[in-house]
């Protein structure tokens, strides 16, 4: 969904009793947002009748990694007409985009190649590398090293993998391959902010053309909130499009700091958070996310993902689960809540 209007933070400060109005004038929320602040004294909420401070965050625009890699096998002929339509699709509309993104292409230069005037090289980072049938997972796995520094650590990711097979296949005795778990283990260290993967491969039941199964990719695509798109057809907008659209989205943050005016503490027990959104018909909704912990937040490669938030202790901050953040920095989200003084709600 494109979101037209700016994006903010608001906070819900619970202060002390009536009689003693909170009056403060800035929330620190950090060197990435500005933050300015609109004191109400008299309003109280509550049985005890409490003092409410709000502030409001601005965000910046989003900041978007996206990493093709592209199986160029000689079984990828039939496709091949498809990946260049769609890839070039893709890099025409990323480089007229006014935004903060970067994109990398890890595939064999002399089979697949971005038009130099879509290649901006502050933009544009390919990696020249042939990546065959089976082995899209470990090369990626491989790569990763190589694109520390251009791969942002505060950035959205998206993980895409193009191939006709099956990336994961049996072994026989003493060989070794990157299985999905360790694969997911490996994305999950190197992407800890979370990171959307999707896949463009066989669907499970094999499609006409591909040479293999693409359902692990797909079994990963459905546990990050990712597309799955058919390799056997001709038409990925739906993946595309979305792609671009997120390069120009604002965002809600995934790290939310609680600082509580100068001489007050935080009550941790009781922190809440919520969220305004616009649904399909551009009505706003009002939704919040389960409360959870760290390791709630863990993403199984089947089963239900969790879509949730925790409160990180250490740092004093709201923190949203992978999955979660996900959503925030794709979805037409107009504002959040972060209150202090009600407990969190377990949904």
């Amino acid at each position: 969904m494109r979101m037209s209007k700016t994006v903010s933070v608001l906070w819900v400060v619970l202060l002390g009793a009536c009689d003693d109005p909170a009056r403060f004038v800035e929330i620190d929320a950090g060197s990435a947002f500005d933050a300015s602040t609109d004191v109400s004294s008299d309003v109280c909420v509550g049985e005890d009748c409490q003092c409410v401070a709000e502030g409001e965050l601005r965000a910046n625009l989003t900041q978007v990694d996206v990493v093709w890699v592209i199986d160029t096998s000689g079984s990828m002929r039939d496709e091949a007409v498809a990946i260049r339509l769609n890839l070039l699709r893709f890099a025409e509309a990323m480089a007229s985009r006014s935004s903060d993104h970067r994109w990398v292409l890890v595939a064999d230069s002399n089979s697949l190649e971005v038009p130099e005037e879509f290649a901006d090289p502050e933009r544009f980072f390919p990696v020249d590398i042939t990546v065959s049938s089976n082995n899209a997972p470990e090369i990626l796995t491989q790569t990763l090293p190589e694109l520390e520094g251009i791969l942002r650590p505060g950035a959205v990711t998206h993980l895409v993998i193009v191939s006709d097979d099956d990336g994961f296949p049996p072994t026989l005795p003493g060989e070794e391959t990157t299985t999905p778990e360790e694969f997911r283990a490996t994305l999950d260290e190197t992407f800890p902010q979370g990171f959307q993967f999707h896949a463009v491969t066989s669907p499970p039941e094999i499609c006409e053309t591909a040479a293999g199964t693409g359902e692990d990719y797909w079994d990963l695509a459905d546990a990050t909130s990712g597309f799955t798109i058919s390799v056997c057809t001709l038409d990925w907008s739906p993946l595309t499009d979305a792609l671009v659209d997120r390069v120009t989205t604002t965002s809600l943050p995934c790290q939310i700091p609680l600082v509580p005016p100068e001489g007050l503490s935080i009550d941790f027990e009781r922190v809440n958070f919520s969220f305004r959104f616009e649904d399909a018909s551009g009505e706003v909704q009002e939704g919040t996310f389960p409360f959870t912990d760290p390791d709630g937040c863990a993403l199984p490669l089947s089963g239900e993902p969790t879509v949730g938030w925790f409160i990180d202790r250490e740092t004093s901050e709201v923190r949203l689960c992978p999955l979660a953040c996900s959503e925030i920095s794709s979805a037409g989200f107009v504002d959040a809540t972060v209150a202090f003084g009600c407990p969190p709600a377990l949904i």
